[in-house]
């Protein structure tokens, strides 16, 4: 809907870069449903060539806390590492994406 309506109605020039990032992705045992999903969007002839490689995966590391405020991945847990890594790899392929890199 969203791509249709930049595209389709709004009046403006030049259309905005749309990028397609998967978020909270299981990180194991992921449903067929999910793979199902995942394979017909990057194989859409529209968003495929706009989906990034990397995503997003579901960690409780990016959950907000009540009890915190700040950065997420400045409380150092078991898996902060893993996290900083693949959030680095969506970072760098986003910005290679929209050319600012």
């Amino acid at each position: 809907m969203l791509w249709e309506y930049v595209h389709d109605i709004l009046p403006i020039s030049p259309k905005p870069e749309f990028v397609v990032l998967l978020n909270a992705v299981k990180r194991s045992k992921p449903t067929k449903a999910m793979k199902e999903t995942e394979a017909e969007l990057r194989g859409h002839a529209i968003f495929g060539v706009k989906t990034l490689g990397n995503t997003v995966r579901d960690t409780g590391q990016l959950t907000a806390k009540t009890d915190y405020t700040g950065f997420s991945l400045d409380r150092k847990t078991s898996v902060t590492g893993i996290v900083n890594t693949e959030m680095n790899s969506v970072a760098n392929e986003l910005a290679t994406k929209l050319g600012i890199k």
